[in-house]
């Protein structure tokens, strides 16, 4: 897809715009070419930056017009109507710096998440020959089929059953974040082993169920430990995600 045409998505979706339709096409979008996914989080890191720059700018710009009138203006005859001048012009400085705040305001929990949520694929199997094998299996084609609820129960019992623990409470954790069960989503992340090859995917995805909930503290402090960490495998969007929320 064009620049040009992802730009306008993103304007669209940012100022809330965008169809019921088309909103759950652009979320589909998202979690489905990570090209597009990678170009969305760029756009939206470029209307941060645009607002961010020009509020301090406007912030600058009144602090000039204040420190600009000498100290004797206050005792001047005239003082009342400088100072009523003064405050017209602030308060059209406001009202102004209200409109584009709003034109620029910071994506909403939900409008990050759209953009910074990818589904983990499944996990097959190399045979099917054990009962356990199977059951793992079906999970996985409820889960590929989206069918979140259904894949639940059956990632439940393969959390007891080796070798399966880490991956079933990792997928069990996924399955509770897409059907917006954040309390369940993040007890059954935190239930895999820390030294699980799936730990970086857990600590990431235990952030964004965070963030989706809508408690952006618990969020950014543990998008601040995965930025920090040099070798985490989403360490550069742990720290777009950071600024974002800024």
């Amino acid at each position: 897809m064009e620049q040009d045409k992802i730009q306008h998505m993103v304007e669209q979706f940012l100022s809330g715009k965008l169809s019921e339709e088309a909103h759950k096409a652009f979320d589909q979008q998202c979690r489905e070419d990570p090209a597009f996914a990678e170009e969305v989080r760029t756009q939206i890191g470029i209307h941060l930056g645009i607002r961010r720059a020009s509020t301090q700018s406007l912030k600058s710009h009144l602090k000039e017009d204040f420190l600009s009138y000498p100290p004797n203006v206050r005792s001047h005859p005239a003082r009342q109507r400088i100072l009523l001048s003064v405050a017209a012009v602030i308060a059209l400085l406001l009202v102004i710096a209200g409109i584009h705040q709003l034109f620029f305001s910071t994506p909403s929990s939900e409008q990050l998440f759209a953009s910074y949520f990818e589904l983990p694929p499944g996990e097959g199997v190399r045979d099917a020959a054990s009962d356990t094998e199977q059951v793992w299996l079906t999970a996985m084609d409820h889960y590929y089929q989206e069918d979140y609820a259904a894949s639940i129960p059956l990632l439940s019992q393969l959390s007891t059953e080796a070798p399966f623990e880490a991956r079933a409470y990792f997928y069990l954790g996924i399955c509770y974040l897409m059907l917006e069960q954040y309390p369940q989503a993040q007890q059954a992340l935190q239930s895999v082993p820390s030294e699980s090859v799936f730990q970086p995917d857990v600590e990431w995805y235990e952030s964004l169920t965070y963030l989706r909930e809508g408690n952006h503290i618990v969020a950014k402090e543990m998008l601040q430990t995965i930025s920090q960490s040099d070798r985490h495998i989403h360490q550069q969007n742990a720290k777009q995600l950071l600024e974002a929320l800024e």
